[in-house]
C-alpha cells in the first residue's frame, strides 16, 4: 500500500510522516517511509532508516511530496523536483496536511527563526539555498508562501474532492497541544481501518 502524504511546503508533513511511520511499526504493521522532496540528507535521526520505495506489496509506504497534487513530470533538473514525484493513480490513500491560518503562520516564524540562526542549516536542498541570514530575503519567502497559502489549498482542494477522484483522501489538521508539541486531528485507528480495508480489497 502506498501512502501519500501531501500538502504545501511547511505544514507538517515530514512530523507526521515521522509520527505515523513510528506508529505504524509499534502496532506490528510492516511500514517504511521516503521524502521525494530532494532534500540531500537525513534532517533528523529519525530519517536515517528512509529508503525509496519499490514494489514489495507487503510494505506500507508512507511518501512526503510537497503539493504532490501537482502535475507530475518525470524528468527534473539535478537537486531539484519540479511538479509531483509519482502522478496521483500511484497512490492508494492520500493524506493532507491543512493547517489553519495561524498554525500555518507560526509554522513559518519558526522557519524564519531557523533560516535566520543558521543560514540555511538542515533544510538546505541539494541545489543549495544561499545567504538564508539575510533578513529581507527571509522575509520575502515567508511572504510568498503565506500569501499564496489559500490559493494553493483552493487549488488542492478543489482536486483532492472531485467526485471521480479514486485514492480517499484524509484531511489533517496539524495543531499544538499544551505541551507545545505538533498532535494531529487523527487517531492512529482510522489510519488501520484504511489500510486492512486496503489488504482486504488485494485478497
Amino acid at each position: 500500500m502506498k501512502i501519500g502524504i501531501f500538502g504545501l511546503p511547511n505544514s507538517g508533513k515530514s512530523q507526521f510522516r515521522r509520527w505515523l511511520v513510528t506508529k505504524l511499526r509499534a502496532a506490528g504493521i510492516n511500514a517504511e517511509h521516503w521524502d521525494a522532496d530532494c532534500f540531500a540528507q537525513a534532517r533528523f535521526e529519525a530519517d536515517k532508516d528512509m529508503r525509496k520505495p519499490d514494489e514489495n506489496s507487503n510494505i506500507v509506504w508512507l511518501i512526503e511530496d510537497v503539493r504532490g497534487t501537482t502535475e507530475h513530470k518525470e524528468i527534473t533538473s539535478p537537486g531539484e523536483k519540479h511538479g509531483a514525484w509519482k502522478p496521483l493513480s500511484y497512490y492508494d490513500l492520500i493524506i493532507y496536511l491543512d493547517p489553519d491560518w495561524p498554525i500555518y503562520a507560526s509554522f513559518w516564524v519558526s522557519r524564519a527563526l531557523q533560516w535566520k540562526k543558521t543560514g540555511a542549516g538542515n533544510w538546505q536542498r541539494e541545489s543549495g539555498w544561499k545567504d538564508m541570514d539575510d533578513e529581507d530575503k527571509i522575509v520575502s519567502h515567508v511572504r510568498y508562501y503565506l500569501e499564496g497559502r489559500q490559493k494553493w489549498q483552493n487549488e488542492d482542494n478543489q482536486l483532492l474532492t472531485q467526485a471521480n477522484y479514486t485514492p480517499p483522501t484524509l484531511m489533517v489538521k496539524p495543531t499544538w497541544n499544551n505541551a507545545g508539541a505538533l498532535c494531529w486531528n487523527l487517531e492512529l485507528y482510522d489510519i488501520l481501518v484504511l489500510i486492512h480495508a486496503h489488504n482486504d480489497r488485494q485478497t
